[in-house]
Order: C-alpha cells, then sequence, then structure tokens
C-alpha cells in the first residue's frame, strides 16, 4: 500500500477541486485499498445525517398529503409521488 495522502489533497478530491495528479494519485492510493483515507474521502462526500434531520420535511409532506385528502383528492393522495416507488408498493 501507498503511503497516506495528505488530508488537503484528499478533500479537495472530494470536492472536485484536485489537479489531475492529486486525483490520480488519490484514485491509485485507494484502490491499494486504505481503509483510513477512504473513510476520510467518504465522510467528506457523504457527511453523517443528524437524527430528525428530515422530520420537518417529513412533516410538512404529511400535512400537505393530509390537506389534498380532506380537500377530496383522496385517490391522488393515495398514490405515491414518483412513478419509480409504485413498484416497490
Amino acid at each position: 500500500m501507498t503511503a497516506c495522502v495528505d488530508c488537503e489533497i484528499l478533500h479537495r478530491f472530494a470536492a472536485d477541486t484536485a489537479s489531475a495528479s492529486e486525483r490520480r494519485q488519490v484514485v491509485r492510493h485507494l484502490l491499494s485499498g486504505c481503509g483510513p483515507c477512504a473513510s476520510e474521502v467518504r465522510s467528506t462526500c457523504w457527511p453523517v445525517i443528524e437524527e430528525g434531520a428530515y422530520d420537518g420535511a417529513l412533516a410538512r409532506m404529511e400535512t400537505w398529503a393530509r390537506d389534498r385528502e380532506l380537500a377530496g383528492h383522496a385517490e391522488l393522495a393515495k398514490q405515491p409521488p414518483c412513478p419509480m416507488l409504485r413498484s416497490r408498493a
């Protein structure tokens, strides 16, 4: 395995601002199987989402659906908002 890549380079890689040579260096290193560097890139690209972060948005969706049903759109309110979700039912 190659020596670990500097964190600043890993962060530039994750932000898509690394130079071509830095990108090659990071990819080569990650392909060598370095878990700590892979975790660093992963945490930069996909930060941990705190519990309850979506509560407000989900509450608004529930209110929207309830309002549609009360307004006489019960059949539409039962349908998923995205056709791709229908296959999961």
